[in-house]
């Protein structure tokens, strides 16, 4: 049964599924057969006030902006949608500190005021050794049941914390890199186990855990039947999972529902608050998190003025926020609020690094020069002569990494080919020397520099590649997303994945020009493949740039493989690959509409047009001949 838009007639069919569903759910209820999923929906919008991770994070831009950053919020809310939420708690983690991030949360969701649904959780892991599985850090079902340490350690089997709690914020999962991360394998075998063979009542629950929780609920654990309630809409994805299992969904009031299953059940201890369905707690004021989210901000902009200038402008930065217009005057976002940070700070290295994206937000708006690259180097090597402490010596070494390698692309955007390849060799060279894991991003650098040379001055490819890459190139970018993936670093795995296809299609390109078209065909698949693969990580980290960067690359193997199919007389297959592009293409405009500062790259737009409008041609022409 699957419920979302109702006619008056479905509506009576809904109302005895629903009366049915919870008296199963009541009857499997009293013989400890169901697990409950819950997650913020059944917190907010209640006594307990909590707020939702898109209400929390904007207020928290709106803090962390100050002032001076004010005018900026504006550009960033635009694009709220490229911002995972646990991204800007990664950035706040290394830039403030762990503490003060846990500050942030605490403030946000510190409170005893528990809701009816709180207290029919905890009445159900009481009276019936339910298990109830969470993704929220805040503590109402534990406030809601009374509990204190002992009951705690009596129910830890019960109350399964998926994401951590907020008495030990400071371990919980809410940065990128943990939410990536698989559950650590006591709690996934915790879940397993609690969620094996039971009935799975999900609520106030959008299923955006796609790294961690969903693989445990789909994959790894094998539910009896899943019934998921939903508040307003689906997300696409969970929707596909759950038709493909026949799973149920359906549009309902997580509280009328579970008002109905407690009045059904004829075992356990009545409780007065559920017998009213109402909490006898105090209720919070709506938005009573904010005073204290701007008391925290306060706190945090006389304690750590600069270091709060910084984050903000790192949050520009990763959202590319590099120039925009308004009122038809040019304002550089990002630049300017690095600048702010430049003006007060007096830390040498963070000045060195924060001058060196400058000059990258430069380069990509074209209007750097190489002499700004030059300039961070020497300073940076003046500085590492200097330097005699070993950490800060450390971390200079791997700032000259990252402006070599920066200044190569200069250089290469510059067509300076050859000695682009001379400074991407040293980058290379030191980064294999202190244990940079950026140290591939040098090595395929490199190797685009060799592409670039080729397809700009007519340089063989080999003349400025790493020696033998064929041999080698694609077994080492495979071996450096492996440890990326290892290291629970998303972004990183997803780009070198990516990188990795590239090389896969440009060999494809080779064969093709060879008219060797069955390893041509070959190669262009296995970079399909692969593209798609990084695509999906880009995907789930809602990075709408890098998905558009996915989908230029893989219509680009719809071509090279519509080319092949035509050659070979297969012209349906040619025109199914050439839709695809185009379709592709289309995606990709719709994206770039979105997002402004991306619209530097429509150049690959208008080719692949081009290039599909080109094949249709000369395939409308050979089957008119015949």
């Amino acid at each position: 049964m699957r419920i979302l838009n109702l006619s008056e007639e479905e509506k009576k069919t809904y109302a005895i599924d629903i009366e049915q569903l919870t008296t199963e759910v009541a009857k499997e209820l009293q013989e400890s057969q169901v697990a409950f999923l819950v997650g913020a929906g059944i917190s907010a919008d209640r006594q307990s006030w909590i707020p939702l991770w898109g209400e929390l994070v904007s207020s928290l831009l709106w803090v962390i902006a100050g002032d001076e950053g004010r005018d900026e919020v504006q550009y960033v809310e635009r694009l709220m949608g490229l911002l995972f939420n646990e991204v800007i708690f990664h950035l706040m983690t290394q830039i403030i500190g762990l503490n003060k991030t846990a500050e942030a949360l605490k403030a946000c969701m510190n409170t005893d005021s528990y809701s009816a649904i709180h207290k029919f959780l905890a009445w159900v892991i009481k009276e019936f050794k339910c298990p109830v599985l969470t993704t929220n850090y805040d503590e109402l079902i534990e406030e809601a049941a009374g509990w204190r340490q002992d009951d705690l350690n009596k129910f830890n089997d019960l109350l399964i914390k998926l994401h951590g709690t907020l008495s030990k914020v400071e371990k919980a999962r809410f940065t990128i890199n943990q939410i990536f991360a698989p559950l650590e394998d006591n709690l996934k075998e915790k879940a397993v186990n609690a969620l094996n063979d039971r009935v799975v009542v999900v609520a106030g629950y959008q299923g955006l855990d796609e790294f961690d929780v969903i693989p445990v609920l789909f994959d790894e654990a094998h539910p009896r039947t899943i019934l998921w309630l939903i508040h307003s809409k689906i997300d696409p994805t969970i929707k596909e999972k759950l038709d493909e299992r026949n799973y149920k969904y359906f549009r309902v009031d997580a509280d009328e529902f579970f008002r109905k299953v407690y009045k059904k059940v004829e075992q356990g201890k009545s409780e007065s608050e559920l017998d009213n369905w109402r909490a006898q707690c105090s209720s919070n004021q709506e938005g009573w998190w904010k005073v204290k989210l701007e008391r925290w901000g306060e706190d945090l902009w006389q304690s750590s003025k600069n270091e709060v200038r910084f984050l903000w402008a790192c949050i520009l930065d990763y959202l590319r926020i590099y120039r925009v217009y308004q009122d038809e005057i040019e304002h550089r976002p990002a630049e300017e609020a690095y600048k702010r940070f430049l003006n007060e700070s007096s830390d040498c290295v963070l000045n060195l690094e924060v001058r060196m994206r400058v000059a990258y937000i430069r380069r990509t708006i074209g209007i750097s020069s190489l002499e700004e690259s030059c300039e961070v180097i020497d300073e940076i090597k003046n500085l590492l002569e200097k330097t005699q402490e070993r950490n800060g010596w450390k971390r200079l070494q791997m700032l000259l990494g990252r402006a070599l390698h920066e200044y190569g692309i200069v250089l290469q955007n510059a067509r300076d080919h050859v000695k682009a390849s001379l400074v991407l060799d040293e980058a290379m060279r030191l980064r294999t020397l202190i244990n940079d894991p950026q140290f591939p991003y040098s090595l395929f650098q490199k190797f685009i520099n060799a592409v670039q040379a080729a397809r700009n001055l007519n340089y063989s490819v080999d003349s400025l590649a790493p020696t033998g890459w064929r041999s080698w190139l694609t077994g080492e970018l495979e071996k450096y997303s492996n440890q990326f993936k290892e290291a629970s670093q998303p972004e990183d795995y997803g780009q070198t994945l990516h990188n990795l296809a590239f090389v896969y299609q440009f060999l494809a390109e080779e064969f093709e020009k060879l008219r060797n078209f069955d390893e041509a065909g070959k190669k262009f698949n296995d970079a399909l493949k692969i593209y798609k693969k990084a695509m999906g990580i880009r995907e789930r980290l809602r990075d709408r740039r890098m998905i558009a960067q996915s989908k230029v690359r893989i219509a680009q193997c719809n071509l090279g493989l519509a080319r092949i199919s035509y050659k070979k007389g297969n012209h349906g297959e040619a025109r199914k690959q050439i839709s695809e592009a185009e379709k592709l293409s289309s995606d990709v405009e719709d994206i770039y509409n979105e997002i402004p500062q991306e619209r530097f790259r429509w150049d690959d737009v208008r080719k692949i047009q081009e290039e599909a409008g080109r094949l249709k041609k000369i395939l409308n022409s050979m089957e008119k001949e015949h």
